[in-house]
């Protein structure tokens, strides 16, 4: 029976290393920073109005990583604090501009409006702007997590 026992244990050390890698990278950030936050750029650089940001990141497919182009975002400062818009329309998934002269976001597939701060101000778009999670450093770098939603719903659904 000891001899069973010591076998089957031998046999799970030799098992659950690799099966614990395998379904570890199915766990992974698909792209993410050295720690899960992507570079924007320093706040002084930033102006009047919401300045458009490319981001760019890692994607990970099991093991294999390479540079990937996310989309972009929008950067602003509000109140007094910094805010990071995706780029991409809540309603199905378009595109926004940021319009200067109002002072505002359009989507120009379906017509949404969207204010400086996000809010839906008109048009089929369910909910505001999606907001990501952002941060500033001490030495005044801006950073934020990339994070997509599930477009046509009114809430905000991390896809």
């Amino acid at each position: 029976m000891g001899s069973w026992v010591l076998g089957a244990f031998a046999a799970l050390v030799g098992v659950v290393p690799p099966l614990r890698a395998i379904a570890g990278s199915a766990a992974l950030d698909t792209v993410a920073g050295p720690d899960g936050y992507l570079p924007l750029g320093l706040l002084d650089a930033l102006g009047e109005g919401p300045r458009e940001v490319d981001l760019a990141g890692r994607a990970r497919d099991g093991w294999l990583a390479q540079d990937a182009d996310l989309g972009a975002v929008f950067v602003a400062r509000d109140a007094g604090r910094v805010r990071v818009f995706s780029s991409i329309c809540p309603h199905l998934g378009c595109a926004v501009d940021w319009d200067p002269a109002g002072r505002r976001f359009l989507c120009p597939c379906h017509g949404s409006i969207f204010g400086a701060d996000g809010r839906v101000l008109g048009g089929p778009s369910p909910r505001s702007l999606d907001e990501l999670p952002a941060r500033v450093s001490t030495a005044g770098e801006i950073s934020c997590r990339w994070l997509r939603f599930a477009p046509g719903t009114p809430k905000r659904e991390v896809l």
